[in-house]
């Protein structure tokens, strides 16, 4: 989704996101790194997870600069030995990063799970522990937008 995020995690009763993802199969993860912070700032998140290929930058709205530079990468991480976060070939399957989309977002929801921390590589155990499991266990993960509807037009 080129205007904003493609999966958000919200408070049970509504209101501004806690979370924001954007979420691609392949692709230049700078150029979605600043469509991820653009859209962070538009909606007051104050976290914000891009999942390109096979890496995972966390970043977080640190209320400490104006503009876009108040956001910070908090880390990057690599996908490679988690099975759920496999991008799966684009010349094999015709929507593919809409089906990358909804393995994200099952992948997110299992970290409420305390016991599927554990299997994660320890680097990125270390951020669900502290950033990620918090938000997803108190909130409600959701994609942002129809993906139904956005296959149909994107095929």
């Amino acid at each position: 989704m080129d205007q904003g995020a493609d999966i958000i995690v919200t408070p049970p009763e509504g209101g501004r996101p806690e979370l924001v993802v954007e979420v691609k199969a392949r692709g230049d993860i700078e150029a979605a790194m600043g469509q991820l912070k653009r859209y962070m700032q538009w909606v007051g998140a104050p976290f914000g997870l891009l999942v390109v290929g096979s890496t995972i930058r966390l970043l977080r709205e640190t209320y400490r600069e104006s503009g876009l530079e108040s956001i910070k990468t908090l880390g990057d991480y690599r996908t490679d030995a988690i099975d759920a976060l496999r991008p799966p070939d684009p010349t094999a399957m015709p929507h593919a990063d809409l089906e990358f989309e909804a393995r994200v977002q099952d992948w997110l929801e299992s970290l409420g799970d305390p016991s599927y921390a554990e299997s994660l590589p320890e680097d990125l155990r270390a951020a669900v522990r502290e950033h990620l499991a918090p938000i997803i266990q108190s909130g409600i993960v959701r994609a942002a937008g129809p993906r139904a509807r956005r296959m149909i037009s994107r095929a």
